[in-house]
């Protein structure tokens, strides 16, 4: 008896222990991507074409205003002639950055079609007068016309402060 209690015990302690740490890496809101329009505040990675689906390009971009917030991008551009699905059954794509203060998120699926610009937003951050640490953008698509899949990262350096 005492021994099958102490079996419940552990396999209790280690569901939660499971339970913590899922939730802890679900945390992030899921956002919807939207048009892009860039200005002097924005510091990006060059485009890079998405090896496996030619075409499709992606960069990472963080974007700091006057007031010390900042936020990083995932941007997207779809140059393949068709539709492409971002995200698949294995893989959402994502923003990681300032993930202490709350600047990660999953980016939502959607459908982008030839000749669009859209990015995923993290979460605006306050960052002061320190700079930023770098950010990670992963992108996952699936060509709906034959179900491939594919992902890819880019990371987007730190930036400076201006105070």
């Amino acid at each position: 008896m005492r021994q099958s209690f102490r079996m419940a015990a552990a396999t209790a302690a280690a569901t939660v222990g499971v339970m913590v740490s899922a939730s802890s890496a679900s945390a992030s809101p899921t956002v919807g991507w939207q048009a892009v329009s860039t200005n002097a505040n924005w510091h990006c990675t060059n485009y890079a074409d998405l090896l496996t689906q030619p075409g499709m390009n992606m960069k990472t971009c963080i974007v700091r205003n006057a007031s010390q917030d900042a936020q990083a991008v995932l941007v997207i551009q779809n140059n393949t002639g068709r539709a492409i699905d971002i995200n698949n059954s294995d893989t959402q794509s994502r923003v990681v950055f300032e993930s202490a203060l709350g600047g990660d998120v999953w980016c939502a699926s959607t459908t982008l079609n030839d000749g669009f610009t859209r990015g995923c937003f993290g979460t605006t951050v306050h960052v002061g007068c320190r700079a930023t640490s770098s950010a990670d953008g992963r992108l996952a698509v699936r060509d709906p016309r034959d179900g491939f899949r594919s992902e890819g990262t880019i990371t987007k350096g730190s930036v400076a402060s201006t105070c």
